[in-house]
């Protein structure tokens, strides 16, 4: 038996029960205190041995209502009596036997377990995204950075916040390491749900009203086959090995033909548009300067314009230096045509497949 619990106890509801009534207080005495019996107007006698034996037993209890009311008046009854003490829970058992005292114990630890019965939810027009930050990443994150995110149930919006914390806390698994930034979002149409997965990016800095060029025109390197394919001379620079280094799709392709790829793309941002919201440290695509150069397609010829290069976010970087202008085509990709030799001159349209 158990020292007497200020917040837990058994309630027996009683009428009538005969004798049985003596082995179930015992029982339920046995496993916890304190217990409590209502007696709900019995008229066989035994309210006077369950007095007899709460006088013994500091943790029995009797109760004695005068007229019988009924199962749930009596234990409603008991109930009152114990919130009005500052008990918060009560084990009913009734007074035949039909209930196992030994499950007592295990019925008040789980109540002590405290489950969640109701999950009250604040208000929904004001919610916060936790978001795992990488740790190379997580010294870029500063308190009150701008912050977009989609989620899979609006694929065409985005949403914006701000970050209120970075918390110090490290989530480590599988070796990688990460840490939570905390976004607080408003939500005045409720689109956003809890448990809703997002996908964010984080602005460390924006530019308004730049040139800007896509990242695959930064990396185009062509090769001497391709100039051969146009018929016209090939750099100098184009035949240094160096240069041609990492040539996307460098060297004959299947058939003999030169695969080194032509593509034009719009090189400015407008009045106005963002440039690239993502910092992308010193340098910009595959070496750490930020001098870099693109071929733009000049008289339908490539030509290399060397530049200097800002902000990028992983598709368009800016364009600090250079001359480049907005609207100008610019080449990522090209490839000569299928079956033709490498080195041979073009024969009529076919020369070049394709100009993006």
């Amino acid at each position: 038996m158990n020292a007497g619990s200020s917040t837990h106890l058994v309630l027996i509801p009683s009428y009538n029960p005969g004798r049985k009534v003596f082995e179930t207080v015992r029982g339920a005495r046995a496993h916890w205190n304190p217990v409590w019996v209502v007696v709900d107007g019995s008229t066989d006698g035994t309210a006077e041995q369950l007095f007899s034996m709460a006088a013994e037993d500091p943790g029995l209890r009797v109760f004695l209502r005068p007229r019988n009311s009924g199962k749930g008046a009596a234990v409603l009854y008991g109930l009152r009596a114990a919130l009005a003490l500052g008990f918060t829970h009560a084990l009913t058992m009734d007074s035949d036997g039909q209930h196992p005292a030994e499950r007592i114990p295990a019925f008040m630890a789980a109540s002590l377990a405290a489950p969640t019965l109701f999950v009250i939810a604040k208000d929904l027009r004001e919610m916060q995204v936790d978001t795992s930050v990488a740790e190379a990443d997580v010294g870029k994150l500063s308190t009150g950075m701008a912050a977009t995110f989609t989620v899979d149930a609006f694929p065409g919006e985005r949403f914006r916040g701000k970050v209120r914390q970075i918390r110090n806390a490290p989530t480590t698994l599988q070796n990688v390491v990460t840490y939570d930034a905390v976004i607080d979002v408003a939500n005045p149409d409720l689109k956003l749900r809890p448990g809703m997965t997002a996908n964010i990016t984080f602005i460390a800095a924006e530019r308004e009203g730049v040139v800007r060029v896509p990242n695959a025109a930064l990396r185009f390197r062509p090769t001497p086959e391709i100039f051969t394919a146009l018929g016209i001379p090939v750099p100098a620079g184009v035949r240094d090995a160096g240069n041609r280094a990492g040539a996307p799709g460098g060297g004959t392709g299947a058939g003999g033909g030169a695969h080194s790829g032509v593509a034009a793309s719009g090189g400015g941002a407008g009045p106005g548009g963002p440039a690239g919201a993502r910092p992308h440290g010193a340098g910009h695509g595959d070496t750490p300067t930020d001098r870099r150069s693109a071929w733009a397609l000049r008289d339908g010829k490539p030509q290399m314009v060397p530049l200097r290069v800002g902000l990028s976010d992983g598709n368009m970087t800016e364009v600090l230096e250079g001359d480049l202008r907005e609207g100008e085509a610019v080449i990522v990709d090209a490839s000569a045509a299928d079956g033709q030799a490498a080195g041979a001159p073009p024969t009529g349209p076919g020369g070049m497949r394709r100009l993006f």
